[in-house]
């Protein structure tokens, strides 16, 4: 008699990363093309470029509905500084892992403004023009 035993899953490709800030990271992926049965589990780990210490971001069981995206926001993470992450797959034959990709998060004075305001003031026959941004909550005097 011979049982045939699902391997782990194929090729799990590494995660897409989009640093939203100075502390946070965006973590997206795709199901495997292959995962030679039901994902069970996965697994975020993350480490620094220079190191070979692994953290375990998130365990993530999948649902129907699943975005298969993570918001690494942890305490740990630091402005301007390379990270690396995977992503694990795991089914009832096993994990597989992706390969590293890597990630810069934003420095701390980065920000991003979602509107600007113009205002313009005549002062002694000359017109000065005033721009604001909502995020960087400061004037810029154009001249």
């Amino acid at each position: 008699m011979y049982v045939r035993v699902k391997p782990a899953p194929d090729v799990v490709e590494s995660p897409t990363l989009e640093s939203l800030s100075s502390s946070s990271v965006l973590v997206t992926w795709s199901t495997p093309h292959r995962p030679n049965g039901i994902i069970t589990q996965y697994i975020i780990e993350r480490r620094l470029i220079t190191s070979t210490d692994t953290v375990t971001v998130v365990e993530l069981v999948p649902a129907v509905d699943d975005l298969h995206q993570h918001l690494d926001e942890s305490t740990s993470l630091e402005p301007h500084t390379q990270y690396e992450y995977r992503l694990a797959a795991q089914t009832s034959a096993g994990l597989t892992y992706s390969p590293w990709t890597s990630v810069i998060t934003r420095s701390a004075s980065q920000f991003s403004i979602n509107h600007f305001y113009f205002f313009t003031h005549k002062h002694k026959h000359k017109h000065k023009i005033y721009l604001f941004g909502v995020a960087a909550r400061s004037w810029i005097k154009k001249q």
